[in-house]
């Protein structure tokens, strides 16, 4: 699976690659973010809630960020289980300015196993855009809260509602 994009943000380069680069801003913008610990210089354990119907679930794993230039770039490496599958991948995220703004420019590659890559290639391109665009427009919110000094709660997953269970009578003795 591929995915590539990009995103305008209503700050300086600097102010995005400082939160980029923050855990703590990191923790509250990615979505269902249960744990995010640094284990090593550019390195972190995470623990992941999913709530979208085709990858629902709880994932752990580990982020690697390496090959920095800041405040231009820097790649990203995961490697993430869960019940239903795996996840390792490998990415780049870049940022320019323009027009006194910046924007973000991402693309990578992922590989999906297991049950979660039965789902289907549509099904994930999905997931991952929606999670995508989650985590820009959380990461654009806390930037905007550095900037006035007010902190913004963690981003709800979004969740595809499951069906309603449906009562059926017992039988009459």
């Amino acid at each position: 699976m591929k995915i590539a994009g990009n995103y305008t943000f209503s700050a300086s380069r600097d102010e995005v690659w400082a939160a980029l680069n923050d855990p703590e801003v990191l923790a509250r913008t990615i979505p269902g973010c249960q744990r995010l610990e640094q284990v090593g210089e550019n390195e972190y354990e995470s623990t992941l809630k999913i709530g979208l119907q085709a990858v629902r679930g709880v994932y752990s794993g580990r982020v690697k960020i390496d090959n920095i230039r800041p405040p231009e770039s820097y790649e990203i490496h995961v490697d993430g289980r869960g019940s239903n599958g795996f996840l390792k991948g490998s990415g780049s995220i870049t940022l320019r300015e323009e027009n006194g703004q910046t924007i973000l420019d991402y693309g990578g590659e992922a590989h999906v196993g297991g049950t979660i890559a039965s789902v289907g290639q549509r099904l994930l391109d999905g997931a991952a855009k929606t999670l995508i665009s989650q985590s820009l427009k959380a990461l654009a919110a806390q930037i905007e809260a550095r900037r006035t000094g007010h902190a913004t709660p963690a981003p709800e997953p979004v969740a595809t509602p499951a069906p309603e269970p449906v009562a059926t009578p017992a039988p009459e003795p």
